[in-house]
């Protein structure tokens, strides 16, 4: 039996007797990282050998008649340099995200400080574009006052000649 993994492409093969708790155990040691996986090449599927089924040991026991202890404690620590290369990913994998997410939260805060100096920028403007047109407003009345002031004096000249002649 062989249990296969597409997303990380690796696979694992059950090498020993075929029944309930051979499988079982075979499927968990699997998932906890007991037994070791092999890569998958490149669109290839693995080539099985041969083995005697019944002569293969697996470390807990399990499995057929006699083992070698040697290939068992090889197997062992093939399993344990793998799950240590996993936790040695994962903290890869961990460290990208946080910093990704830092570089998410400065340009956050960068936008929002350039949003608030354009908000700034444009009170400023809107102020000061008041403040012209008041002023334009205060020349103009001012010129219409004192255009009124000289229509008037003109006026009081006009008539003052009138009445002396």
């Amino acid at each position: 039996m062989v249990v296969y993994a597409p997303r990380k492409q690796r696979y694992a093969a059950l090498v020993g007797s075929f029944d309930k708790a051979s499988v079982t155990d075979f499927l968990a040691g699997v998932l906890s990282g007991r037994v070791g996986t092999a890569k998958m090449r490149q669109g290839a599927a693995p080539a099985l050998a041969p083995t005697d089924c019944a002569a293969f040991a697996r470390p807990n026991g399990s499995g057929g008649g006699g083992g070698d202890a040697a290939a068992a404690a090889a197997a062992a620590a093939a399993a344990e340099e793998e799950e240590e290369m996993d936790g040695d990913m994962m903290a890869e994998i961990l460290a990208e995200e946080k910093a990704e997410a830092a570089a998410r939260e400065a340009a956050i805060e960068a936008e929002a400080a350039a949003e608030k100096e354009e908000k700034a920028a444009a009170k400023k403007a809107s102020e000061t574009a008041a403040k012209i047109e008041e002023f334009k407003k205060r020349k103009a009345a001012k010129k219409k006052k004192k255009k009124r002031k000289k229509k008037k004096t003109k006026k009081g000249k006009k008539g003052g000649k009138k009445d002396e002649l």
